[in-house]
């Protein structure tokens, strides 16, 4: 167990900053708790946020993500905004690029439980918004992701258009960063509450 040691409040008492591995452990204990109403409940907060969010009102062109079974689901977006595109994260050979979103493109399942648009057609680059799955996310906009690092990966090539990533109520943390930790910019907590 790696703790950091932050600042001594009190004689008996020590301020620690959990590590990476650590902090996973407890959002995913905790996000597989939560009832099917909470999840909706954090689902339609995020997307009313969303639907007063300068960036994303402008953005033409967004990355999504597939939500695997404790994520917020944001998917109902290509419902309700129909006249932008979206698209979604697909992983080969240990890289990540985006797919557009069309009718008939299918969501397969991977290895390791995440689902992928069959589709092939890299449009990365033409990419505006990107909505960012995360476990955590720090004060200072750092997010707290599996720990394959793809995301960080991939912002460190497509680093100017704006990154929001996306949790729950809190789940705000704080770690020690690394090297190639990449900050989004901003992000939003979907409320479990009315």
């Amino acid at each position: 167990m790696k703790y950091y040691l932050t600042n001594i409040k009190a004689k008996d008492s020590i301020s620690v900053i959990l590590s990476k591995k650590e902090h996973r452990q407890i959002i995913l204990n905790n996000r597989l708790k939560k009832t099917v109403k909470e999840k909706n409940l954090a689902s339609l907060n995020i997307i009313n946020q969303l639907k007063v969010n300068k960036n994303f009102l402008k953005a033409n062109i967004i990355a999504l993500y597939y939500p695997i079974k404790y994520e917020i689901d944001l998917l109902e977006l290509i419902k309700l905004f129909p006249e932008k595109r979206f698209c979604f994260p697909k992983i080969i050979n240990k890289e990540m690029f985006f797919v557009e979103y069309k009718k008939g493109i299918n969501f397969i399942k991977t290895k390791y439980g995440a689902f992928e648009p069959n589709g092939s057609k890299d449009i990365s680059k033409n990419i505006e918004l990107y909505l960012v799955p995360a476990l955590g996310m720090t004060k200072n906009n750092y997010r707290l992701g599996h720990g394959a690092g793809y995301y960080d990966k991939f912002f460190k090539v497509y680093h100017n258009n704006y990154k929001i990533g996306i949790i729950y109520q809190g789940e705000e943390v704080e770690f020690m960063t690394e090297n190639h930790d990449i900050p989004l910019n901003s992000y939003l907590k979907g409320w479990l509450k009315c």
